[in-house]
C-alpha cells in the first residue's frame, strides 16, 4: 500500500497479487476544498480499468 497525503489531498493505491499471479489495483484519491470534497476511485485488473467512481460531496449547512 502507498498512501501519499499533502495539504488537502489523499492518495492511496493498494496493489494485490493473486494466486494466479495476476494483480489488482485500487486508488483512490480525496481533496478537500473549501466547499466540498472530490472523491475518485478507480480499480484495474492487469492494466485495464474496472471501475470508476467519481463523487463531488458538497458542503450544505450546520
Amino acid at each position: 500500500m502507498l498512501v501519499h497525503v499533502f495539504t488537502g489531498h489523499l492518495s492511496v493505491c493498494v496493489m494485490h497479487i493473486i494466486g494466479d499471479g495476476t494483480y489488482d489495483m485500487q486508488v483512490y484519491y480525496r481533496s478537500l476544498t473549501a466547499t466540498c470534497m472530490d472523491l475518485n476511485f478507480s480499480r484495474y485488473r492487469e492494466g485495464e480499468r474496472l471501475k470508476v467512481i467519481n463523487v463531488i460531496a458538497r458542503r450544505v449547512g450546520k
